[in-house]
């Protein structure tokens, strides 16, 4: 059948449940373009090759892709809820570690990095899926939301953050934005409230 867009919009930017999802969205699309954008600049300076950060954010991404291949077997296991809150909330105390042991234990935070990588992204496919769910009807352009708009507008955050770290620091920019989401996590109580 024929959608009408404006219709379509108009419902989806009202709905309380996808708003939220979206915001879930946003926030884990800026721990990772955090990752992918300021990293490389703080292994640069502290010498490491381009091999290492390429590999180091293949890794990254690699360990996501598992991580959202397995999503559905763990969903099943312990909940879309819990998915959501591990998702969340690891992130902060995995981003500490990282801070605590990049400069004298690069293998140990390597791992540490790799592992934020498979947490962060092990929601994403339980995100869209909820997120179709709410409105069926419109699933094609919700998963245009959850996909290119989350990134569009953390795209513009991104150039903020830049500025930010810049002034103060990467890994200061990095401990906030792994804060963002944990503190955020109370939202996941509000979207699994029926």
């Amino acid at each position: 059948p024929k959608i009408d867009f404006r219709t379509a919009f108009k419902e989806i930017l009202s709905n309380h449940k996808l708003n939220i999802l979206n915001i879930i969205a946003m926030l884990k699309t800026m721990v990772q373009s955090s990752c992918f954008i300021l990293l490389p600049f703080l292994w640069k300076n502290m010498g490491h090759r381009p091999i290492y950060i390429g590999t180091a954010l293949f890794m990254f991404i690699f360990a996501g892709g598992i991580a959202s291949l397995a999503s559905g077997f763990v969903e099943k296991r312990i909940g879309a809820k819990n998915v959501f809150y591990i998702s969340m909330i690891s992130t902060l105390p995995l981003m500490v570690l990282f801070i605590l042991t990049y400069q004298k234990f690069s293998i140990l935070s390597l791992v540490i990095f790799v592992i934020t990588g498979f947490v962060t992204m092990m929601a994403t496919p339980v995100t869209m899926v909820m997120a179709q769910r709410v409105l069926p009807e419109y699933k094609s352009i919700i998963a245009g939301f959850i996909n290119g708009f989350s990134w569009g507008v953390i795209a513009i955050v991104m150039s903020a953050l830049g500025f930010v770290a810049e002034n103060f620091g990467i890994t200061k920019v990095l401990l906030l934005v792994a804060i963002i989401p944990a503190v955020c996590s109370i939202l996941i109580k509000e979207l699994f409230k029926d």
